[in-house]
């Protein structure tokens, strides 16, 4: 056997090898980011939604208070 002419062919598959293991631990590490993530945005969408209740509220007050103020005033 010519290891000569295997030399190349055999420094690529190490290469090969440790650059999957490299991609390999980052996609698990990137695992752990998104789930927590995943746990961030049920918090946003939560006082997004707080919120949307709370200007509906005040749509409602201000609804009100311009009816009531409406009906009060002389003509």
């Amino acid at each position: 056997m010519d290891w000569a002419a295997w030399g190349p062919t055999i420094v690529s598959l190490i290469t090969a090898i440790f650059i999957a293991g490299m991609m390999y631990g980052k996609i698990k590490d990137h695992d752990g980011h998104l789930a927590k993530h995943d746990g961030e945005i049920g918090n946003v969408l939560t006082r997004l939604s707080a919120g949307e209740i709370e200007v509906a509220k005040l749509q409602a007050w201000r609804d009100g208070y311009n009816a009531a103020t409406s009906k009060n005033c002389p003509e």
